[in-house]
């Protein structure tokens, strides 16, 4: 899955949380996302950085793909409030997430 806004690639192979272990995993106890650069979550609105190993940028978005709120370089053993109005999560590597970027911006989805 490709994902950018605007002129900016954000992620050229994220993959999604798709059953209940994958969302219930996420990037637990890993050193480094590996074979891909993002993890996009589904019907999430808040999330917790418990058992990681690195900081994350995050990005809360809802059903039009409009970015609601950023969290950069979030801290393992860290949790975000529930952002209400999102709908999906999207996970980077610190500092993957371009400093232009920023909430009230849209996303373009590519799945093919």
């Amino acid at each position: 899955m490709k994902i950018t806004c605007g002129q900016y690639q954000i992620c050229n192979n994220a993959i999604v949380a798709d059953s209940f272990f994958k969302k219930l995993k996420g990037l637990m106890f890993s050193d480094r996302m590996d074979g891909f650069d993002g993890m996009v979550f589904y019907g999430t609105n808040a999330i917790h950085t418990c058992f990681m190993n690195y900081k994350i940028d995050v990005v809360f978005f809802n059903r039009k793909n409009e970015i609601i709120k950023i969290y950069r370089g979030l801290k393992p053993w860290r949790h975000t409030q529930i952002v209400f109005k999102a709908s999906r999560v999207l996970e980077l590597a610190n500092g993957q997430l371009p400093l232009e970027v920023k909430e009230g911006d849209h996303l373009d989805i590519c799945t093919s």
